[in-house]
This record gives C-alpha cells, sequence and structure tokens, in this order.
C-alpha cells in the first residue's frame, strides 16, 4: 500500500514507499531505479528530500521503537540502505526540510513541531504544540 511520495528537488526522481520499501523512479526514463528496505515495524507515513536531492527522511507510525519514528537515508545507497534514527515519545506523520537543508521539522501524533539538527540527528526542540482535534 502506498502513503506517500516526494519528488527530489531535480524532478527527476520521485520516491514512493510501499509498507516497508522505498521505491525510487527516474521520471524522465520513466524507469524503476530501486527498491530499498527501511526494515521497519511501523508504516511509512511521509518522505522527505533533502534540497541537495542526496538523501531522504521519513517517518513512521510507531514511537518509542528501537527504530525510532524518523529514518534517514543516502540516496543513491552505497552498498545498503543507511538508517539513522530520531527518537520521539509520539508517531511522526510528517517531515519536513528547510531550505538549506541543516535542519528537518517533524510534527508527530500528539501536536510536537520538533526541529532536528540533520547533521547530528538530534532534536534543536520542540517549536510549539499544535492542538489535536
Amino acid at each position: 500500500m502506498t502513503h506517500c511520495l516526494a519528488f527530489s528537488p531535480t524532478n527527476r526522481t520521485l520516491a514512493v514507499n510501499g509498507e516497508d520499501e522505498i521505491f525510487l523512479l527516474d521520471t524522465e526514463t520513466q524507469t524503476a531505479l530501486g527498491a530499498h528496505s527501511v526494515d521497519l515495524k511501523g508504516l511509512i507515513t511521509d518522505i522527505a528530500f533533502s534540497p541537495d536531492g542526496q538523501t531522504l527522511a521519513a517517518s513512521t507510525n510507531l514511537s518509542g521503537s528501537d527504530d525510532g519514528p524518523c529514518i534517514f537515508g543516502k540516496w543513491p545507497p552505497e552498498g545498503s540502505w543507511s538508517i539513522r534514527s530520531g527518537s520521539t515519545r509520539w508517531p511522526v506523520i510528517k517531515v519536513a526540510f528547510s531550505p538549506d537543508g541543516k535542519t528537518l521539522a517533524s510534527v508527530g501524533a500528539d501536536g510536537s513541531l520538533i526541529l532536528w539538527d540533520f547533521a547530528a540527528r538530534k532534536p534543536l526542540g520542540v517549536l510549539m504544540k499544535i492542538p489535536m482535534r
């Protein structure tokens, strides 16, 4: 089941998720570039390319797992898909990069909008708590 998709900044690559894979497609040649397993127990809820197009960030609907709710993968993968985790108490439902690629924003199911230092994979803090209905 597909839940989300994202274009790279060049519009040349489209990332689409399955249950436990991210598929990358070349939009010019309309060919598959590969599928990469993300080995998570939850479903991927969002995907975002970094502004330089070299990294994908994704969120999952699990919280408190060993994997953490945010995964980060280097594209193109060197050998295996690289996964690094962030950690929050609640499932993360959306992710977005800042235009300079240094900050990743995530919003959780509890409404917490968290800014992350992307290079350090560490939270900078909760920017605000969005009321959830």
